[in-house]
């Protein structure tokens, strides 16, 4: 009986969090992710093994090509009580495309070399034209990482591997901003992407 009441208080907590999924994806596949990030123990696909385990890489015979995606479309809304001024709105920014692509090439039976290309993150919120009170916010994040890697076969059970992980980021924060001692004097915030 106190396991369950124990399950039952853990399960109850989960949807306190508000956690979204965005920031920093499970798996890189469909399948992956379908299994909690399974990829790094064993091969679920020539794009996921790329990003979680090149080794895996040596299991896929001649060339294979992969590609696949998300489409991420939380439901974001925000409250806030800004000098007791309380206001709530929805997130204009809705839906956010996540890519990946892959390609693994057998050369021979000992070595392998795959390249991905990997969208890991991306999302952000648009407050624009909504309540003053969120000041015009908005956000934009993307990530990206490009992964070169190479597989070598000991034997039939021994794969050795290694991958280069290269990173691409984006970052767009803007608002519009007023002084809390002289409201007349505003401006905007919003200095545009940065790398």
């Amino acid at each position: 009986m106190r396991k369950v009441i124990l399950a039952s208080a853990l399960l109850s907590a989960v949807g306190i969090s508000f956690a979204t999924n965005g920031d920093n994806l499970i798996g890189v596949s469909p399948a992956s992710r379908g299994m909690g990030g399974i990829g790094v123990g064993m091969p679920v696909g020539p794009t996921d093994s790329i990003f979680r385990n090149p080794a895996w890489m040596s299991y896929y015979k001649g060339f294979n090509l992969s590609f696949g995606g998300i489409l991420f479309m939380p439901e974001v809304k925000a409250k806030s009580n800004i000098m007791g001024y309380p206001a709530s709105a929805t997130s204009q920014s809705k839906v956010f495309v996540v890519p990946e692509v892959g390609i693994v090439h057998q050369i021979n039976d000992k070595i392998t070399v795959g390249i991905g290309a990997f969208g890991v993150s991306g999302m952000g919120v648009d407050y624009r034209n909504k309540d003053p009170n969120f000041l015009n916010m908005h956000t934009t994040l993307q990530f990206m990482r490009i992964i070169p890697a190479l597989a070598y076969k000991v034997n039939d059970t021994i794969s050795v591997s290694g991958a280069l992980h290269l990173a691409y980021g984006s970052l767009d924060l803007g608002a519009y901003m007023c002084d809390p001692n002289n409201p007349a004097r505003c401006w905007s915030a919003d200095g545009g992407q940065s790398l």
